[in-house]
């Protein structure tokens, strides 16, 4: 290993790493240079979830897991990939570098690695290599490359693992990424490739929080599109924890997208309803006063033909309204805009909280939580019975085991269930994720502790022979 070196407490993970990479012989080219590696972290959405692409306040912190991701260039044209999981699942594919660097769009890279029927994992490293290079961001004479994944991250579980790969994949191409608006850049161009490669209609949060975040810090971030309002520090004696319900979740689903083609049809109807808003750029830009004076004018639900009729577009470039479809409008529309208050109000409750962990800042940061939770399944029709479980049982039980509040993460369906807790809480979360497996027989788990950002690893370079 040469270069700088990572933090002491994740020197393992970077062995681990490394051997897993020599264990790949007859896959690795025979002639290769050293290998070159890259940190990002999964991050849990503790606020503001998604109700990014409206434009929302969000808050956000990097875990402990992550994806490292090992490349090196090889000889010849191709595009090797290698991934192994946390359950030890190991994955390969090959492609044509040409499919992907020569290509004219991101959906003409899509279009080529659907005919090479590459698997649906490649889509989030191998777009996140189209965008940097047609962005100018990576270039190389000798395009072969051979690209390695090993990941703690639990697949599904709405903790990013998607950001987490794609973060991955640019530290390790562009090492020398510093200032953080360049560093902003990058999460664009990967959330890019997230939609328009991988076709999954992801907000920015995910990839910001992952190459931004700092350890024990909440990454407070203005989505509009993507302005770092701070990071505020984890109050002493406060903890936060996933617990993976084991009900696995996809941004890519058909839920989420109605969900956000619903808000953006919701912003169409409110330029025209509310005075002097003809211009409005984010539905989290309306308050809650305002909504509450035209939310009886906005549509509870409508058929995707009748909009298209009465307004032609909704002016998001990731989604399309289908004309068969019914959009939940009115729901999907109120989320967004009160999530926008919850997530102000929460963080405002959060940095009351001292030293003392049963301070009333606590109780009322919960209570911001919960009610998020609550939303996501009424509003939003993105819950599931398990994280309801785990909500309803941390709000009647948690509070006396040092449990605040608790809500679903990231775009819902399953996923994982973010908590607010001390520490003296883990063991009764231990008993409540035992109960959840043995209720439902899924893989549930509980996951806890922070990790540094991406951009607080350092890329180093490592020689696995």
């Amino acid at each position: 290993m040469s270069g700088s070196r990572w933090p002491e407490e994740m020197a393992p993970r970077l062995e681990a790493t490394v051997t897993w990479l020599r264990s790949l012989e007859s896959w690795a080219a025979p002639v290769g240079g050293p290998w070159r590696a890259g940190w990002a972290p999964a991050r849990l959405d503790v606020m503001g979830g998604i109700a990014d692409y409206s434009g929302a306040l969000v808050a956000q912190l990097p875990m402990a897991v992550g994806t490292i991701c090992a490349l090196r260039s090889i000889g010849g044209p191709q595009l090797r990939l290698a991934s192994q999981s946390i359950v030890g699942e190991e994955r390969f594919v090959e492609v044509d570098a040409a499919e992907v660097l020569r290509a004219d769009s991101s959906n003409e890279v899509r279009e080529r690695l659907e005919s090479a029927k590459a698997p649906r994992w490649s889509f989030y490293p191998l777009g996140v290599l189209y965008e940097l290079a047609a962005a100018g961001r990576w270039h190389s004479e000798a395009p072969g490359l051979e690209i390695a994944f090993h990941s703690d991250v639990p697949l599904g579980s709405g903790l990013a693992s998607s950001a987490s790969i794609e973060i991955a994949t640019a530290r390790a191409l562009i090492p020398e990424l510093r200032a953080e608006d360049a560093a902003l850049n990058v999460a664009r161009l990967c959330q890019r490739a997230e939609n328009r490669v991988a076709g999954a209609a992801c907000g920015i949060m995910d990839q910001v929080a992952s190459l931004l975040g700092r350890r024990d810090h909440l990454l407070r971030l203005e989505c509009r599109p993507h302005r770092i309002d701070g990071h505020t520090q984890v109050p002493k004696g406060v903890r936060f924890y996933a617990i993976d319900t084991g009900v696995k979740h996809s941004v890519g689903g058909s839920r989420y997208t109605s969900v956000r083609v619903a808000a953006f049809m919701g912003r169409r109807i409110l330029r025209e309803i509310l005075p002097g808003r003809a211009e409005l750029a984010h539905l989290t830009e309306v308050s809650a006063k305002q909504w509450e004076s035209v939310r009886s004018d906005v549509p509870e639900t409508m058929i995707g033909s009748e909009f298209l009729q009465r307004y032609g577009s909704t002016g998001d470039p990731v989604t399309t309204v289908s004309p068969e479809a019914v959009y939940t409008v009115r729901r999907a529309t109120e989320h967004a805009i009160q999530e926008q208050e919850r997530v102000e109000s929460f963080l405002m409750a959060l940095n009351e909280v001292g030293g003392d962990s049963e301070s009333e800042g606590l109780d009322r940061a919960g209570a911001r939580m919960i009610e998020s939770h609550r939303s996501y399944g009424v509003n939003c029709q993105l819950g599931s019975k398990e994280a309801d479980r785990v909500v309803e049982r941390i709000e009647a039980e948690g509070r006396e085991h040092g449990c605040f509040g608790a809500r679903i993460t990231g775009g819902g369906c399953g996923g994982s269930v973010a908590v607010l807790a001390t520490p003296q809480s883990r063991q009764f979360l231990e008993r409540l994720v035992a109960d959840l497996q043995r209720e439902t027989g899924f893989q549930a788990s509980l996951l806890e502790g922070s990790g540094p950002g991406a951009m607080e690893v350092p890329v180093v370079t490592v020689d696995a022979r």
